[in-house]
């Protein structure tokens, strides 16, 4: 039987690790559930020599009228599951400089931001508990190279997982500052996070469900945020609203489809592609005909349609005659 004479003395370095946390995180308040983390974590701290062989982990609670006991539909928890780990996996590229809405994520961003899932019930909601799939060691000491703690690199999902979740807990009512302190973040992220943020809050606002999140790390204060359907659909009318899931691109080639009441289509490089021309001049409605040449500018946001899937919208913003075989250039510029 273990007792107080066996067991290592760890309360001058769990006293140490306190207070350097709160000179690095002088606004996050510890909870209790912290407090006796952190001694686990000093103990394996002074045992192994660093606590990051400990995993992180995350928690997914929906609560709401939609959930009744443990019980939500399918389809919902479903989304909402799918659209949490694009957003996080969205924020890690960002963190990584790759913010564009071009492209796939890099198999090693994929990698290093999946989370596995398992389920656990609470009264009145359905609780997912969250954690990386990769070891937190294949980041913190990369191909076996030992370090110190404090030199050890931070795992992507974490760093991921916590901007993420600093973002959504930002803000608590839904005034103009708010929309302001949303519109600067995104516009740091990118248009992939702004992208992946807005399919989040519309899977809330659609379900019916408070998403509260929180995130664990080792050596770190926990983070926790709350998203109830008002509060997501504020954030989609930021992010729409003010282009914070799109960025620029231009479209050159012939016009295959002109209409007052459906999009337009034009034949590029990369294929035929429809857009939203119904923010164009009226005098540019009615300039142009089938076959012509034009150098479209445009701005792509990336939205989830009807059926789930995600599609990239074009939308004109201004159009001008090009010539016959013209390839992208550096575009013009819109009004």
């Amino acid at each position: 039987m273990a007792t107080s004479d066996n067991l290592p003395d760890v309360t001058g370095l769990l006293a140490s690790l306190r207070q350097r946390f709160t000179e690095e995180h002088p606004a996050v308040r510890y909870e209790p559930e912290d407090l006796s983390r952190l001694g686990v974590e000093a103990i394996v701290r002074r045992e192994a020599g660093t606590a990051r062989t400990l995993h992180s982990s995350g928690v997914l609670r929906f609560t709401g009228s939609a959930v009744v006991g443990n019980s939500a539909n399918l389809d919902d928890v479903g989304s909402l599951s799918s659209a949490w780990q694009k957003a996080v996996t969205a924020t890690g590229a960002a963190l990584e400089d790759v913010k564009s809405v071009r492209g796939k994520f890099s198999a090693s961003v994929v990698l290093r931001t999946q989370l596995m899932l398992t389920a656990s019930p609470q009264p009145g909601s359905v609780v997912f508990v969250v954690e990386p799939k990769q070891s937190p060691m294949d980041e913190a000491e990369p191909h076996g190279q030992t370090t110190t703690e404090e030199l050890a690199q931070r795992p992507l999902a974490d760093r991921a997982s916590e901007r993420l979740v600093e973002f959504l807990a930002a803000g608590v009512d839904q005034g103009a500052e708010t929309g302001d302190a949303i519109a600067r973040q995104l516009r740091e992220l990118g248009p992939r996070v702004g992208g992946a943020v807005n399919a989040l809050a519309l899977a809330i606002d659609k379900s019916n469900v408070t998403l509260d999140v929180s995130w664990r790390e080792p050596a770190k204060p926990t983070r926790r945020a709350s998203v109830d359907p008002s509060k997501a659909k504020f954030i989609r009318e930021v992010v729409e609203g003010r282009g914070l899931d799109a960025e620029p691109e231009t479209l050159i080639g012939p016009l295959q489809t002109i209409s007052s009441r459906q999009r337009w289509a034009i034949e590029t490089a990369d294929g035929l592609v429809q857009f939203d021309a119904s923010e164009l001049p009226p005098a540019d409605l009615h300039r142009w005909k089938v076959d012509d040449w034009v150098e479209v500018a445009a701005t792509v946001a990336v939205r989830e349609r009807g059926d789930g899937r995600m599609d990239r919208k074009f939308t004109a913003t201004g159009i001008r005659e090009a010539e016959p075989g013209t390839l992208p250039g550096p575009g013009l510029d819109a009004d």
